[in-house]
């Protein structure tokens, strides 16, 4: 499978699993640039293949081996991260997607889905920090602009 291909395939899953999380172009534009060399390793390809049939578990296992050969891979920690919140796990959630963040993830899903787990966690605070801190990064992504929106409106 190509690069282009595994990208459009997890814009496709970003967007059907994220209602405010679309695949725009600028989102397409900026993961062009994600890690290249874990992308185009076949394992990372069906694991993300995986993903995107909704077979999280299965998916989360793959990812956890993967991250066993390269432990300071923000975009395998934010797969593995974001299958764990489709799971609804989200303390496992929360730390592979922090953890991906502190490894500078070059794309602003990571902050997205930070954002998210710590909704999920009523954490709305903590939510308005990962959302600060993505668009420190990345000014002008429309997911995180409209999940800061989202989260002017709650109390706290």
């Amino acid at each position: 499978m190509s690069w282009l291909k595994l990208i459009l395939l997890l814009a496709s899953w970003t967007a059907a699993t994220a209602p405010a999380a679309h695949a725009s172009a600028a989102w397409l534009a900026q993961t062009s640039a994600q890690a290249p060399r874990a992308s185009q390793d076949p394992a990372t390809q069906q694991a993300v293949r995986l993903a995107i049939d909704g077979r999280y578990e299965e998916a989360s296992k793959a990812f956890r081996r993967l991250l066993r050969r390269d432990s300071q891979n923000p975009l395998l920690d934010y797969y593995l991260g974001l299958c764990y919140a489709k799971m609804r796990q989200y303390e496992r959630a929360l730390s592979h997607l922090r953890q991906s963040v502190e490894e500078e993830a070059p794309f602003p899903q990571a902050y997205y889905w930070l954002a998210e787990t710590y909704l999920r966690l009523e954490e709305p605070e903590k939510a308005r920090q990962a959302v600060d801190d993505g668009l420190a990064e990345f000014p002008r992504n429309e997911d995180l602009l409209i999940l800061r929106s989202r989260l002017s409106r709650l109390p706290g």
